[in-house]
Order: C-alpha cells, then structure tokens, then sequence
C-alpha cells in the first residue's frame, strides 16, 4: 500500500469522525438542533461539503497526469513501433501505474498491479527488472541464465523507456550499453530499442 492511499483513507477517516460528530451533536443540543434545520444553514453546508471533499481529498492520479515525461515517446511509439512490442519504463513509481499501455499498443515488461498478471515469467521478470536497477544485473545469475545476452533472450523485450535526468541512467548504460540503440530522445526521456 503506498502512502498516497493511505493519506486519502486517513483523510476519510477523518471525514466520518467530523460527520459523527456532528450527528451527535445535533442530536444532543437542541440549540444546534434549530440552526442545522434552518434551510440556509443546509444548503451552505452541502456547498461547503462538496467544496471541500473535492479539493481536501485528491486522486492519487494528480501528481501523475501532471507530472508525465512520456507523451513524447509515446506520439514516437505510436508512429514506430509494432504492436505488442514489449517496453520496460524505468522510473519505479511508474511501475504500479504505467500510462503507456493505455497510450499506445505496446505491452509493459513489468507493472506492480495485480490486474497485469503475467504468465511464468513473471518471477523472471520481477527479478530482471530490480536486480538492473540496483546495477547487478551481470553479477545475478537466475534460473540458470548467467549473461545479460541469456537473459535478454529468455525474455521479450524490445525497448527500455527511461525519464531525463535518472538516477538509473548510468546504472542502465553500464550494464546494457552493448544491447541498446538509441532511437529517441527528447527534454524529459529516452527511448533505447534492446538488440541482442
């Protein structure tokens, strides 16, 4: 569970705390009970309400649609690439939600949602995909598969999408460099297309 959601559960939890509290309250004072049936007092609440349930509470997608570097790779993805072509975007926080798959007719390699569930690979996969963000991925053998060029082949992956400036940048190009053409560039990413 990331924090983003439960910020926004904290949030509602403490929505419904207010809300019984004020149902408590009207029905414990009678004072207050004359001011929450005045029509004025219930028209500007549910104003107030809604005012405030929209901009206190935000989608966790906000930062996300403001925030994405790829529009410009995905346009070029459109354009050149095959469908069902397979595309690894490095930034981590876009493994859970990776809009490229909705952008264009490409796959994912890996995405953190349990609705992207892949067939046995997907151990694999998991464990390609870390190990070369932590720079290992020459030193990791798995499922009896010791060089990057065994691995590549034992897996479909056709580009690496990377955001401009990374701290996986270098990480990726030391262990990759040999395998990787670039093919698009742009002010916020990279598009290398993997040849082995």
């Amino acid at each position: 569970i990331g924090m983003g959601d439960l910020d926004s559960s904290f949030r509602l939890i403490c929505a419904s705390m207010m809300l019984f509290f004020v149902v408590w309250a009207y029905c414990r004072f009678q004072t207050l009970k004359k001011i929450f049936l005045s029509k004025k007092f219930a028209v500007a609440s549910i104003v107030l309400l809604s005012l405030m349930g929209y901009s206190l509470i935000p989608n966790f997608m906000h930062t996300e649609n403001r925030d994405y570097p790829f529009l410009g790779a995905a346009r070029w993805f459109r354009e050149h690439a095959v469908k069902n072509e397979v595309v690894l975007t490095v930034p981590p926080r876009r493994m859970k939600r990776d809009y490229l798959v909705l952008l264009t007719d490409l796959k994912t390699f890996f995405m953190k949602a349990p609705e992207c569930d892949y067939e046995k690979n997907r151990k694999f996969r998991k464990l390609f995909y870390e190990t070369l963000l932590l720079g290992g991925l020459k030193q990791v053998p798995f499922d009896g598969y010791r060089t990057i060029e065994e691995k590549l082949k034992h897996l479909k992956l056709d580009y690496v999408l990377i955001d401009k400036p990374s701290i996986f940048l270098e990480i990726i190009r030391g262990q990759l460099g040999d395998f990787l053409i670039k093919v698009y560039e742009d002010k916020r990413s990279i598009i290398w297309k993997v040849r082995v």
